[in-house]
């Protein structure tokens, strides 16, 4: 094996950077608009009056803060209070969430996506 001595060599190892965390958290903000917006179009669907998708989204909003952070095996365990997500990235969310409230169609669930938005501001800029 020889040593790495030109940056371009270094590059063209692993062309694809790694994903920054902010768009992680905007990623996973828009799959849980589509998830949350399934869960609605099956419950109107079925025809059934309470829909899961107000309280999968309580769940979301009150257990993001409990995401430990992946680790594999060999390393040591988290620190305690350290979390998958920092208070900026919670923030980041909750824009995001507030911004994807308008595509949906649905007029009551597009209200509760845009509280579970501000609810995570809320909870970022409290951390902070």
């Amino acid at each position: 094996m020889g040593s790495v001595s030109d940056l371009s060599d270094m590059v063209s190892l692993n062309p694809q950077p790694l994903p920054p965390k902010a768009l992680f958290s905007i990623m996973l903000a828009e799959e849980v608009v589509n998830h949350v917006s399934r869960l609605q179009d099956i419950t109107d669907i079925a025809g059934q009056s309470s829909s899961p998708a107000q309280d999968y989204m309580a769940r979301f909003v009150d257990d993001i803060e409990l995401c430990p952070p992946y680790r594999k095996w060999p390393f040591p365990p988290p620190k305690r209070g350290e979390t998958l997500f920092d208070p900026v990235d919670i923030v980041t969310m909750g824009v995001a969430f507030t911004h994807l409230a308008e595509t949906v169609p649905d007029e009551r669930l597009r209200g509760d996506i845009q509280g579970m938005g501000a609810r995570l501001m809320e909870k970022g800029t409290a951390r902070v």
